[in-house]
């Protein structure tokens, strides 16, 4: 399972604790709770409609920012890389058109890049 590292102290609601290894369940722990999900199943499935695409391509862009393989991504949601990349070019197309979307990605990433960054002050 692919690891990144972080800080619990970081990401409210997780124990605090010694500096420990995000692995891709944590991380997508975390994004389902920015975005009020408690059961991922939906989103595994094969289905095409607007309410879970969309949801599902956010999943996948932010996984892919915080550094998660393509391969990796696809296997969490039963889909190849092409799938999986091509989701993040939807976002990105996305967030041109939707200033709502633009915003909430952007606290994201931000929120991404300082577990980065508190990673790479404790190494």
């Amino acid at each position: 399972m692919e690891t990144i590292e972080i800080s619990p102290y970081a990401i409210p609601g997780i124990a605090k604790e010694r500096f420990k290894a995000l692995n891709v369940t944590e991380a997508l722990d975390i994004i389902k709770r920015w975005l009020n999900i408690e059961d991922l199943s939906p989103y595994q499935t094969p289905n095409r409609s607007e309410r879970y695409r969309a949801i599902r391509q956010r999943i996948m862009y932010l996984l892919r920012y915080w550094g998660f393989t393509l391969y990796s991504i696809g296997a969490i949601f039963r889909r190849d890389h092409a799938t999986v990349l091509h989701a993040c070019r939807s976002v990105e197309n996305d967030m041109l058109t939707d200033k709502e979307l633009t915003a909430w990605i952007k606290a994201k990433k931000e929120s991404i890049n300082k577990l980065k960054r508190h990673e790479r002050n404790n190494n």
